[in-house]
């Protein structure tokens, strides 16, 4: 049965980072010793980007809850994979717009008017109206449409992907929600809850807490190296 360890934080709060970590210990640990030096206190792993399907795939693999998100935007609204995948391509413009998303309205007035006349109205959302960034497009199509329609629907492909892998581990890099935490308990894995976050930022998807997380690597107070040490301990008590 493949052993699931989810990381769940804000944006930029190390998820991909620890993700990378981890996969250089295992892969490590297996027998792969050119890829991490954990013998001495530098733990040279900063520079380091593992693809996990080009090592040891039957031992490691790294999954998203947004990749079918991902994909689906690709393939279906002609969105240019650096604006869904690259750190600095999330924040730049994509051709879609605001005032074509569902349940959003750009007229602060005719929205202040409508919240008034209608305050139990919870499905519709005031934005400025122009062109959305990669990211926005990630939080509100993925959020806001899609998990409105069914709040499992990311769970389902991911575990379904998850299942067909046959990975001893899979590691998850990007968890944001309750359901997501429970769901990964229920199935005898591990959440590990990540404290650094940089960027305020409002939307339902970065409304992070601890809880249904079995540990908490508080990386916000400490650097980068500690982190990593924190987390082999953590490491140590899951594997």
């Amino acid at each position: 049965m493949t052993k699931i360890i989810s990381f769940h934080g804000s944006k930029e709060s190390g998820k991909d980072t620890f993700c990378n970590f981890v996969t250089a210990v295992l892969c490590t640990s297996a027998g792969f010793n050119k890829v991490l030096d954990i013998s001495n206190d530098d733990i040279k792993v900063d520079e380091v980007v593992v693809d996990p399907s080009s090592i040891m795939p039957e031992l490691v693999q790294t999954f998203s809850w947004a990749e079918s998100l991902k994909q689906i935007l690709i393939n279906n609204f002609d969105i240019d994979p650096y604006f869904l995948y690259d750190r600095e391509g999330k924040d730049k413009h994509t051709h879609l717009y605001w005032e074509n998303m569902p349940g959003v309205i750009t007229n602060e007035f005719g929205y202040n008017r409508l919240v008034n006349k209608f305050p139990e109205q919870k499905n519709v959302y005031y934005h400025i109206h122009g062109p959305m960034t990669g990211r926005e497009v990630l939080q509100y199509f993925g959020t806001n449409i899609m998990r409105k329609m069914w709040e499992r629907v990311w769970i389902f492909s991911l575990l379904k992907n998850i299942e067909n892998s046959n990975a001893k581990f899979a590691l998850i890099k990007d968890t944001r929600f309750d359901n997501e935490k429970i769901e990964v308990n229920e199935i005898g894995g591990t959440n590990i809850f990540l404290t650094r976050k940089p960027h305020k930022d409002t939307h339902d998807s970065e409304l992070v807490s601890n809880k249904h997380c079995q540990h908490t690597l508080d990386n916000s107070s400490i650097n980068l190296l500690e982190s990593k040490k924190a987390l082999l301990k953590i490491l140590e008590e899951i594997l």
